[in-house]
C-alpha cells in the first residue's frame, strides 16, 4: 500500500481517477484522532465520517467522487495489485483553514508623558482556535498578514516627584521604532548605466540615552520601508576620440656611404 494524497477536514468536490491493476481505499482521521478505513470493492455509496463517497470500479480504472464537505482528514490510498505501474489524477477544493487575527495592542511603552503602542498579527487555527506558527498562513497568497496598528498612549505628563519616565518591563526603547539604513556600498559599475548599489533597512529602537539596538521588523511596519538597491553611475563611460592629423614635420634623410 502507499498513500497517494491528504485531502483536509471541510475540502470539497474531491475527484479521483486511478487508471491501473491498483485499488483505492480511504482512511478517515477525525480532529480527535480516531480514525477509520474502508475499502472500495465494489461500485456504489460509501459512507465515512458523515461523508458520501461515490465510487466507480471499472475494468481498467477505479473513480472516487466526493462533493463534501468532508467530515475528517481523509488519507486516499492505494493497494498494490501487480508489479505494473497505475496512473492516479485527483482535484479538490480546499478550504482556507488557518488565517491572521489581529492582536489587541501591546502595553504602552511608558507609564506617563507620552509614548506608543503596537498591536501584530498572529496565525490562528480556525478548526481549533488555536494559535499555530507563522507559516501555516503563507500558505495562502490571498491570506494576507495585517500590519501593525499605531497609536499614541499615556499622553498625560509626569508628576513632578516622580522626576523621570518610567518604562515598561516589556520595551526599554524610547522613542518611536525606526528605519535605521546603512551606507551605501560601492557602485558595481563605474559608468554605463547599468550599475547597482545597495544598503541594509533595520528596524531599531532607541534609549533614553540615543543607544539603537535593533528589534522585530514588525514593529516597524506602521512606516513604509526604505529601498535597499538603487542604479548609480547612469552616464555613458567616456571613450577614446581620434583628431585630425597635425602638419607633416621636416623630413629626416639617411645618408649611407659606399667604399669598396
Amino acid at each position: 500500500e502507499d498513500t497517494v494524497v491528504i485531502i483536509p477536514y471541510q475540502s470539497r468536490h474531491v475527484r479521483l481517477v486511478l487508471k491501473g491493476p491498483d485499488h483505492l481505499y480511504v482512511e478517515g482521521k477525525t480532529l480527535q484522532g480516531v480514525r477509520t478505513e474502508v475499502m472500495l470493492d465494489r461500485s456504489g455509496q460509501y459512507y465515512l465520517e458523515n461523508t458520501t463517497m461515490d465510487f466507480q470500479k471499472l475494468s481498467d480504472k477505479e473513480i472516487l467522487r466526493m462533493i463534501g464537505p468532508l467530515g475528517a482528514d481523509f488519507t486516499i490510498k492505494i493497494q498494490f495489485a501487480n508489479e505494473a505501474d497505475s496512473v492516479i489524477q485527483y482535484i479538490y477544493y480546499q478550504p482556507i483553514i488557518h488565517r491572521w487575527r489581529e492582536t489587541d495592542f501591546f502595553p504602552c511603552s511608558v507609564t506617563c508623558g507620552g509614548g506608543y503602542q503596537l498591536t501584530s498579527a498572529e496565525c490562528n487555527d480556525l478548526r481549533t482556535g488555536r494559535v499555530v506558527v507563522d507559516q501555516y498562513c503563507h500558505y495562502y497568497p490571498e491570506n494576507v498578514k495585517p500590519k501593525p496598528k499605531l497609536q499614541e498612549c499615556n499622553m498625560e505628563p509626569c508628576l513632578d516627584s516622580d522626576g523621570y519616565k518610567e518604562i515598561m518591563p516589556y520595551d526599554l526603547y524610547h522613542p518611536l521604532p525606526r528605519w535605521e539604513s546603512s551606507p551605501w556600498t560601492s557602485c558595481s559599475t563605474s559608468c554605463g548605466g547599468g550599475g547597482i548599489q545597495s544598503r541594509s533597512v533595520t528596524c531599531v529602537e532607541e534609549d533614553m540615552q540615543g543607544n539603537m539596538t535593533p528589534t522585530e521588523e514588525w514593529k516597524c511596519l506602521y512606516s513604509p520601508k526604505t529601498a535597499i538597491l538603487q542604479p548609480c553611475n547612469a552616464f555613458s563611460c567616456p571613450t577614446w576620440v581620434a583628431q585630425e592629423w597635425s602638419p607633416v614635420g621636416p623630413r629626416l634623410y639617411l645618408a649611407f656611404e659606399d667604399r669598396c
